[in-house]
């Protein structure tokens, strides 16, 4: 061929078969029928002129050229070869087509509907006109847009009510809200009348008498004052307690006890520290805020018990702790450690002896202090 043009069946296949799904069944005749003179093997182009066939006549001749598949040589069981036939060049352009609607073919012996994708050479080489531009008809102008703005629209017509009516709703209960007035006081909380309060307080005003009228009070007889009675005796108030976490100073002295979990009781010694009755241990953060290196005292430091008892730290069982158990673990330092100056918080254990049956109840910096309970 003198002018030959590569065109791709795919693309006006698929729009054919968009076409006839739109029910645009002229464009989609056109474009079949083009088709035909271009791909006459290919069954999918009856196929699809089948479906959009303006009469019976071009019906029943587009069937008849539907056969097996190309690549299949053999035709497939129960299935009838049907050699092609010429066909009658057909305008494309100016036919009168005066049916614009067509049932879809289905295959009567089999129930299917058949596909007009089937794969074959994507692209095949066509004859053209003098002009060099095959008689196709022009690109499909796409209606879609239409078809989905209207399901939108026909959304909004009811949302878009029912979205001020939620909100119309919720306003008004707001304002019903904000007006609704405060609950009346009960009977018994009333003033009993409507006196200023010094009158309320000490009754109306006597009513003057008339003129000339005498009135003798009697004079009550004083009766014997009861006896005095004898003062009981009064706890001291609980001195005030810092609450857990806040730290007390003392002598450039940071302390804290951090956590009521931070003091607890130990049923048995601890290698060789043996306590007379029960062992406890209180974990304390303390800091050096001083630019000096020094140590601290163990006087500073006492455990009150429920009966009021004091008790100091067991002299050495915070650097043995340590060692038993471990440093960094346990504890940063011992009460017997040197604090480097302007050290930051560091914990120390403390270790206390307290009898059986006693629970310590408060931890002593000084004259401050931590409520254990």
């Amino acid at each position: 061929m003198d002018n030959e043009q590569v065109i791709d069946i795919e693309r006006w296949l698929s729009r054919g078969a968009l076409a006839a799904h739109r029910g645009d069944l002229l464009t989609a005749r056109r474009i079949f029928r083009a088709l035909a003179r271009i791909a006459p093997y290919d069954q999918r182009v009856w196929i699809g002129l089948a479906r959009v066939a303006a009469t019976a006549a071009e019906r029943a001749e587009a069937l008849s050229r539907i056969g097996p598949s190309p690549r299949s040589p053999l035709p497939l069981s129960g299935e009838r070869v049907i050699e092609p036939s010429p066909l009658s060049p057909i305008p494309l352009r100016g036919e009168p087509d005066n049916q614009t609607t067509a049932t879809p073919y289905t295959d009567g012996a089999k129930g299917i509907r058949p596909s007009p994708l089937d794969s074959l050479p994507d692209k095949v080489p066509v004859a053209t006109s003098a002009g060099g531009e095959m008689a196709l008809p022009p690109p499909l102008t796409s209606t879609r847009r239409h078809d989905q703005t209207q399901p939108r629209q026909r959304r909004l017509g009811w949302q878009l009510p029912a979205m001020l009516l939620l909100i119309a709703g919720g306003l008004l209960a707001v304002v019903m809200w904000q007006r609704q007035t405060l609950p009346s006081p009960p009977a018994h909380q009333l003033p009993a009348t409507n006196l200023p309060p010094t009158l309320a307080a000490i009754g109306p005003l006597p009513t003057p008498l008339a003129g000339g009228t005498m009135v003798t009070q009697n004079v009550p007889t004083p009766s014997p004052l009861p006896p005095t009675p004898t003062p009981q005796p009064t706890s001291s108030p609980e001195p005030a307690m810092q609450p857990i976490g806040r730290l007390v100073t003392y002598d450039n002295w940071q302390f804290g006890l951090l956590r009521r979990e931070d003091v607890v009781a130990i049923e048995q010694g601890i290698g060789d520290i043996k306590p007379t009755g029960q062992l406890w241990v209180a974990l304390i953060a303390v800091s050096n805020d001083t630019l000096l290196e020094r140590t601290l005292s163990a006087t500073v430091f006492m455990l009150e018990d429920d009966a009021g008892q004091r008790y100091r730290p067991i002299a050495g069982a915070s650097s043995r702790y340590l060692d038993l158990l471990g440093r960094s673990v346990y504890g940063d330092l011992a009460l017997e450690d040197r604090f480097a100056p302007q050290s930051g918080l560091r914990s120390v254990p403390l270790l206390f002896d307290l009898p059986p049956e006693r629970v310590p109840i408060r931890l002593w910096v000084d004259d401050k202090g931590w409520s254990l309970r």
